[in-house]
């Protein structure tokens, strides 16, 4: 083995090799290990590069690297003889790596180990593990039903919240239940819904009624898909379900409350009463009052609406005015549900049978005048809807009493009154059924050009000024006024004035009757609403126009970032092979310049593309379970890179968190600390940088998380910490250094922090550095991090695949030649054209396994080609896996491309181990 020349064969290895000899003690066990030999990438996974090595212990080399893997495969050197090949998985605290460790005996005092690294394998396989925990909390805890049934009809999953909203006690009782033979809504069959699904694909938000367990109606808002086979055929349909009910009363109980204002009348005493009235129906009460006080003493009392007859004789306003009264002159809405002390107290009380009330003060100008109440004969609560409703009425009895006392006061003096008419803003008039005025006072001559006279001597009649082509529609939709009683109308339409100008007039009108009961007159008033329909129409103007101007600043940053990402891809491609395959020192720290240079470009692009994400409303808040301690650790470490290259020390500081789950969107959160490190990192020359973490417990399931990044920089002047925030701008001071970027990680920060419902605010002194103080509102999970040990997936051994045939279409010359030479590195054997319509050529003329489709091609684009590749495979029943190549970025891009019929995305610039990965994992989970 000694003598055996394998350099040639292992120094290219994707793996690292490595020939040590087994330190034997006195007791004959394994201490230590000496290395003899090792290949590149076993100095590289290692960090040996730069160490002198050869004929060295492990021990002083890795510290706690021979003893892990003795620990694992035993001390004995007969087990390393006497066994073909040990294998193990271990954690290694000095790299914070996975490595799995093949290990084969080559005599009793040498082994030959082989090193590979996992811990990408290990940390999808934990990904997964917590997503599917995700999934399970989120199906259990959802607030909405989730159902899926099988093609006949039998209920196979149903979540908690469905079986609540039923009113089962479980799943089993649900289970019972085939929807082809019964379901939860009898006018709802299963025949319809099956035809519904069969002709729109789903069903989406339809609205019905469906029956609980105990036979209670409850209005249900329903969504529903079928999942299907290749062969079409239904495999399960699946829904959601959201009880609606309370919405839907709500809905009914305010579209009651606006047709009472269509029964109201010219006498505000009666108007009262509907006003009482309708307060009772619309709340389901068992009766209503209004009291009326005069000087603070009681007038009169309205009540007797299905009232309760068993109270001891007494009044029922009696019994009212002592619930009304517990509390004095009160000032604030008074409500009284099912209490045992008020309703048990007094007899007076508990003899008339009244269970529950609500009341609203009535006010004029500030004065309270009576209340308005309303009352049950069994325990209820009133919901915030029906409270609302409460306090409209009592303001529209209020309305009904001023106008009361105005006509009053106007009835006393009929010269008053003539004199509040004539200074009314609009016109007021009466008049015949065919609007022939016999009252006409008002702002005539101001909105019309013509006098009063003109009106009321019949010169004029109203009509005569409308105009020609609203007059037809006017008199059709106003025609019941002639034949109905208490008919109200409010419609707007356009007048020629006198000297032949155009204005709108809004006109509000009702009918009045006589002795006979049937309509004799009409009354109302009518106002000029030009200016208002100017400002409307100016209004819409300016609102498409906004909506034009976003439309093209969003399409003008994603072909920005097209055309730049597309050069910048090649650029890094390119710089990433040369990177690997340069030995000069000088020409590496060129190519290491390329790429940060092409990095921080490209962190400028994704900048641009945050904020037009942010302002245009698309960015989604998710909700995910995570450990900030965590997360805050992945941030530090993106940093250490630069912070040891400029001598700064970073450190993070958590109090209280390190196994707390908190719910929320931890991938802006992430950002947000991303953000303000790198501008920390940005403008600090020396010093440190702290990174502190701390939460503040609001109750047992939320807290306030603070977030501080604090650094020794160049600090912020005063007058200046107001303007750091806003897009584009950085200090001058900084615009005179060398510091890159465009001005927007704050900015991103603190739209983020809104999004979040959070603030963030900074303190900072000139020459002493600063500090951005976050603080973020966050559940508490009811779980603890732990960390799975059970694995699922399965390695994909890098290089596996070295047989692949890939057909790539790409335009870009220099795109071909870089994807080339990735893919000459690992065996593949690749195809290159220039359009789509020839990929389509190549498609039905070769065999590949797998097709890189770049998404802008002249000819025929890759959406096309896509399109056209998958109805072919209809008819093969075949399936070849298409990557979507593009330098498009937004998500909306992304879509697209799988809408088209691609099974994955890699956007443009990419990495070479971003490229490989996308390129075996794809083929691994869709190639067939």
């Amino acid at each position: 083995m000694k003598n055996l020349d394998y350099r040639y064969l292992i120094d290219d290895l994707p793996y690292g090799f490595s020939y040590l000899q087994l330190v034997v003690d006195s007791t004959g066990h394994v201490g230590d290990m000496i290395l003899l030999d090792a290949n590149r990438k076993f100095l590289e996974l290692t960090d040996l590069q730069d160490t002198p090595w050869h004929g060295r212990s492990m021990n002083s080399l890795i510290p706690g690297f021979a003893p892990a893997i003795i620990q694992k495969s035993g001390s004995d050197p007969l087990k390393y003889r006497n066994r073909e090949r040990i294998s193990m998985e271990f954690f290694q605290p000095e790299f914070q790596k996975w490595f799995h460790l093949s290990i084969t005996a080559y005599d009793q005092h040498e082994i030959v180990m082989v090193l590979t690294d996992i811990s990408r394998t290990k940390k999808t396989e934990e990904e997964f593990t917590n997503s599917e925990k995700r999934f399970r909390s989120l199906y259990e805890n959802a607030t909405i039903g989730l159902y899926r049934t099988t093609p006949s009809g039998e209920i196979i999953m149903a979540n908690p919240a469905l079986v609540k909203i039923l009113g089962y006690s479980g799943f089993d009782e649900i289970a019972l239940r085939n929807l082809e033979e019964e379901g939860f809504d009898p006018e709802y069959t299963r025949k319809a819904f099956k035809e519904a699904i069969e002709k729109n694909g789903e069903i989406r938000g339809l609205e019905s009624l469906w029956m609980t367990r105990d036979q209670r109606k409850i209005y249900i808002r329903e969504s529903a898909r079928a999942e299907k086979d290749e062969k079409g055929n239904v495999i399960y349909y699946e829904g959601t379900v959201e009880d609606i009910t309370e919405r839907k009363v709500a809905e009914m109980q305010i579209s009651e409350l606006n047709d009472i204002f269509l029964e109201l009348g010219i006498d505000p005493q009666h108007n009262t009463e509907i006003i009482v009235r309708k307060a009772c129906e619309i709340l389901r009460a068992d009766f209503a009052m209004y009291n009326e006080l005069e000087n603070g003493n009681r007038v009169f009392t309205i009540s007797g609406y299905n009232t309760p007859f068993h109270y001891s004789g007494q009044p029922l306003s009696e019994v009212l005015h002592y619930l009304l009264d517990q509390e004095g002159a009160q000032e604030y809405p008074r409500f009284v549900e099912h209490s045992k002390d008020t309703f048990s107290a007094d007899p007076l009380v508990r003899n008339s049978g009244v269970r529950s009330m609500a009341s609203q003060p009535v006010f004029i100008t500030g004065k309270k005048i009576g209340w308005i109440g309303v009352g049950s004969c069994h325990e209820r609560g009133y919901s915030s809807t029906e409270t609302s409703i409460l306090s409209t009425l009592a303001k529209a009895l209020s309305l009904e009493q001023k106008r009361y006392q105005i006509e009053k006061k106007l009835k006393e003096s009929e010269s008053k009154y003539r004199s509040f008419v004539r200074n009314f803003h609009g016109i007021a008039f009466r008049g015949d059924l065919e609007f022939r005025p016999f009252f006409f006072h008002g702002n005539v001559e101001t909105i019309t050009g013509y006098r009063e006279c003109d009106f009321i001597s019949g010169t004029l009649n109203w009509r005569d000024v409308i105009h020609p082509d609203d007059l037809p529609n006017l008199i059709e939709e106003t025609r019941d006024i002639n034949l109905k009683p208490d008919i109200s109308l409010e419609k707007e339409y356009r007048i020629i004035r006198s000297d032949g100008e155009i204005r709108w007039v809004k006109q509000v009108v009702r009918n009045l009757s006589g002795r006979s009961g049937k309509p004799e007159f009409v009354e109302g008033v009518i106002y000029d609403s030009t200016g208002l329909k100017e400002f409307e129409e100016n209004l819409k103007k300016a609102k498409t126009e906004a909506e034009e101007a976003s439309r093209a600043k969003t399409q003008f940053l994603a072909n920005m970032s097209h055309e730049i990402r597309t050069p910048l891809h090649a650029i890094l491609g390119f710089s990433e092979i040369l990177l690997l395959q340069e030995s000069d020192r000088n020409k590496l720290e060129m190519i290491h310049t390329i790429i940060d240079s092409g990095d921080q470009l490209l962190h400028l692009i994704n900048d641009l593309l945050d904020l037009s994400r942010i302002e245009s409303g698309v960015m989604k808040v998710y909700r995910a379970e995570f450990n900030l301690v965590q997360l805050a650790r992945e941030t530090i470490s993106y940093f250490h890179k630069q912070t040891d290259q400029k001598g700064l020390d970073i450190k993070l500081k958590t109090e209280g968190l390190d196994d707390v789950t908190l719910v929320g969107d931890p991938y802006k959160v992430k950002q947000i600390m991303v953000n303000l490190i790198s501008n920390a990192v940005k403008f600090t020359e020396k010093g440190s940088i702290r990174l502190n973490i701390s939460a503040e417990k609001e109750g047992s399931h939320r807290c306030i998380v603070n977030i501080h990044v604090r650094d020794t920089g160049i600090g912020i002047d005063r007058e200046m910490q107001g303007t750091i925030f806003d897009e584009f701008r950085q200090l001058d001071d900084y615009l005179t250094k060398k510091e890159k970027g465009v001005g927007l990680g704050l900015t991103i920060v603190r739209k983020l922090v809104s999004i979040l419902n959070g603030t963030v605010d900074v303190e900072s002194e000139k020459g002493k550095g600063s500090t951005f103080m976050v603080r973020l509102p966050l559940e508490i999970s009811k779980v603890t991090i732990m960390e799975s040990s059970e694995k699922s997936s399965e390695n994909l051994q890098p290089g596996k695949l070295s047989d692949l045939s890939i057909l790539l279409a790409e335009d870009n010359e220099a795109n071909q030649f870089l994807i080339e030479a990735l893919a000459k590195s690992r065996g593949w054997k690749l195809k290159v054209v220039s359009n789509g319509k020839d990929a389509l050529h190549e498609f039905d003329t070769g065999k590949y396994h797998l097709i890189l489709m770049d998404v802008q091609m002249p000819v025929m684009d890759g959406y096309e080609a896509t399109r056209l590749i998958r109805k072919r495979e209809i008819e093969t029943g075949k399936h070849v896996p298409i990557i979507a190549l593009t330098a498009y970025a937004m998500k909306s891009d992304r879509d697209e491309c799988i809408n088209a019929g691609m099974d994955d995305y890699i956007p443009k610039p990419f990495s070479r181990e971003e490229f490989f990965r996308k390129v075996e994992e794809t083929f691994e989970r869709t190639g067939k």
